[in-house]
């Protein structure tokens, strides 16, 4: 007799991980498994919870009434742009545990968190400020940012102990390029002494030399959406039957490889790596700087 699944498969979105883009996968995976910390999920619906408290003497304050919460003025931002105090009456109610570490990076993604990752909107940026989680190592060593990110003195110091800075750059070109390349070889060779020195262990290991061929992290989401199935309630036999009828269906999606098909042994691997990934994080206690 076949066994019945006792509660319903989980959305697409919480398993389905073929629609993430190659370039967004390390932002995908950082993402997915802060979704699984409760604390860290709460503390983003806190923040939405908050009344927007909207300047007094605004002039078109009672437009806006009907706007109570930051997720009601988020939710508009989403759909058009909103007057500058509304922006500015949403970034004053995030509190110092979403600008701090560990939860600074998830924000960056998105500050729709937890809403899943592939029904986030607007993170064609995101790659290029979020470039310590890259597991790429073709990533740009140096790149020009069309726009300065906002990086509070305790994200900066962090993002400098792993090796990334970020400066403003006027590269004057018209002199010459032989001129421009020595100016900028002179500064990069200083910032990389400076962080020699702060992050002695980090510089040794990136001496070492890389694999050419370094696999993409892919297996990082199909054990997650292996541990979402888990946590539907689903054993491994209904699990694999659910995937086989789901590809039928949605054969037109992607490649499988991402999800969670493996034989018994791999599945409870799969499912106890995820764990262990998600006990790691909830682990990690907020930096909130001074």
């Amino acid at each position: 007799m076949t066994q019945q699944i006792s509660k319903l498969p989980p959305l697409r979105e919480e398993f389905d991980f073929r629609g993430v883009p190659a370039d967004h996968l390390d932002l995908a995976i950082h993402y997915e498994y802060w979704r699984e910390v409760p604390w860290a999920v709460e503390e983003f619906k806190r923040w939405h919870a908050r009344k927007l408290q909207l300047p007094a003497d605004w002039p078109d304050r009672d437009e806006w009434l009907e706007v109570t919460t930051v997720q009601d003025a988020m939710e508009i931002m989403e759909r058009r742009e909103v007057p500058f105090e509304v922006s500015e009456a949403i970034t004053d109610c995030m509190p110092g545990s979403l600008k701090s570490h560990p939860l600074d990076d998830v924000f960056l993604i998105s500050p729709f968190f937890p809403r899943p990752f592939l029904r986030v909107r607007g993170i064609d940026d995101s790659p290029q400020l979020l470039t310590h989680l890259s597991s790429d190592k073709r990533t740009k060593a140096f790149l020009l940012l069309r726009e300065m990110p906002v990086w509070s003195d305790a994200q900066r110091l962090r993002m400098e102990e792993q090796g990334e800075f970020l400066y403003p750059v006027r590269i004057s070109v018209g002199r010459g390029a032989a001129d421009a390349i020595k100016d900028a070889t002179a500064e990069i060779k200083r910032l990389y002494e400076r962080f020699r020195k702060r992050s002695p262990s980090q510089a040794s290991a990136l001496a070492k030399p890389i694999a050419k061929a370094a696999s993409r992290p892919w297996h990082e989401l199909k054990e997650l959406s292996a541990f979402r199935l888990k946590k539907s309630d689903m054993n491994h036999p209904q699990a694999q039957r659910f995937l086989q009828e789901w590809t039928r269906k949605n054969s037109k999606e992607g490649p499988n490889e991402v999800l969670p098909f493996y034989n018994p042994s791999g599945w409870s691997k799969a499912v106890k790596r995820a764990e262990e990934r998600i006990l790691r994080l909830g682990k990690q206690s907020i930096q909130v700087e001074d």
